[in-house]
């Protein structure tokens, strides 16, 4: 007897996606007001961290639906919240409204963080996975192991440290910009001048826009070209930019 085989139709591979995600569930959370810093450590999942005055934390389990998996504790004022998800077969996207005042401090190791309008500062790492930074102040440090980083409306000192990932920061009023990248385009634009910008990439370039005033201008690449728009370098300026970079052009543009 012959067999036929028959192509998969776009319904059973529906069917089939909907087995793998077999079981999940979605769960709801009251904070208790007593915390001024948030401490998020997650296997996989997303972190989206909303400061717009609640107290509130909503869980989507993927492929699990034991709430164990998923532990809150305080620890004097500091709240500890921990997904024991540890890889795609079982993670946990959490999203999170808190007061304005209260630091975040959110780790995981594959998925993307979402962190905006916090005003006490923020400590962001992921190994695998887009940072998206908007409205903040008081300080932020972020690093990722491969993904972009997305920073809009900073209102801080701003460090940031990408292995395999873009950096794109725009609207920014920042006095102390650290920045480096191995492989991923860099690009800043301040509203007000800095006192300090040290970029240092390997194999990327790197494009700053800056306001028209007196700098110090330390900018070498290699294997790149150098560029400098609409400024002066004014040795012994206190204010200092500084770029190094081993095979990237490097831009630097007077607005």
């Amino acid at each position: 007897m012959r067999r036929l085989l028959l192509a998969p139709t776009i319904a059973t591979l529906l069917l089939l996606v909907a087995c793998w995600d077999f079981g999940g569930m979605e769960m709801n959370y009251d904070l208790d007001p007593s915390f001024s810093v948030i401490e998020i450590h997650t296997g996989a999942g997303s972190i989206d961290v909303m400061a717009s005055g609640g107290y509130r934390l909503e869980a989507d389990f993927h492929r699990t639906e034991d709430e164990n998996m998923l532990t809150m504790e305080y620890v004097g004022e500091t709240l500890i919240v921990t997904s024991e998800c540890m890889n795609a077969n079982c993670h946990i996207d959490l999203d999170i409204d808190i007061p304005p005042g209260v630091q975040v401090i959110a780790k995981t190791a594959s998925g993307d963080i979402d962190v905006q309008e916090v005003e006490a500062g923020a400590i962001l790492e992921t190994a695998d996975g887009m940072v998206r930074v908007t409205d903040i102040e008081g300080g932020l440090d972020v690093i990722t192991a491969s993904g972009d980083v997305d920073l809009l409306d900073i209102d801080c000192d701003v460090f940031v440290n990408t292995v395999d990932g873009s950096i794109d920061g725009s609207d920014m009023t920042s006095d102390h910009v650290l920045a480096s990248s191995t492989s991923g385009k860099v690009m800043f634009e301040l509203k007000t001048p800095p006192q300090e910008v040290v970029i240092e990439t390997i194999s990327s370039g790197v494009d700053l826009t800056v306001p028209v005033d007196a700098y110090d201008l330390d900018l070498e690449s290699m294997s790149g070209s150098v560029s400098i728009y609409d400024l002066e370098d004014s040795d012994g300026a206190p204010q200092v930019i500084s770029i190094h970079s081993t095979s990237g052009s490097i831009s630097v543009t007077g607005d």
